[in-house]
């Protein structure tokens, strides 16, 4: 019981830090997964939150890409 108290507390990390950077639904498999690992384990949330908060940092989203990425790729395409 404490375990998945913890992993929501923890899970709320990610959660909301997932929505300021634009990966909600990052963020929000971030607070499940934390849930659960804290219902399993009470250490487990921790590393899963690390682990949660380095993905939505790396990863940017779809809107951040530059147009001159998909131009390379549909001019890769018609060269061949």
């Amino acid at each position: 019981m404490v375990g998945v108290v913890i992993g929501v507390v923890l899970g709320l990390i990610p959660l909301i830090y997932g929505r300021k950077k634009g990966k909600p639904r990052l963020g929000l498999i971030g607070f499940l997964v934390s849930i659960v690992a804290g219902a399993l384990w009470s250490i487990l949330p921790l590393f899963v939150m690390i682990g949660f908060v380095f993905l939505i940092q790396r990863n940017k989203p779809a809107a951040e890409i530059p147009k001159a990425t998909e131009a390379a790729a549909e001019e890769a395409r018609s060269d061949d």
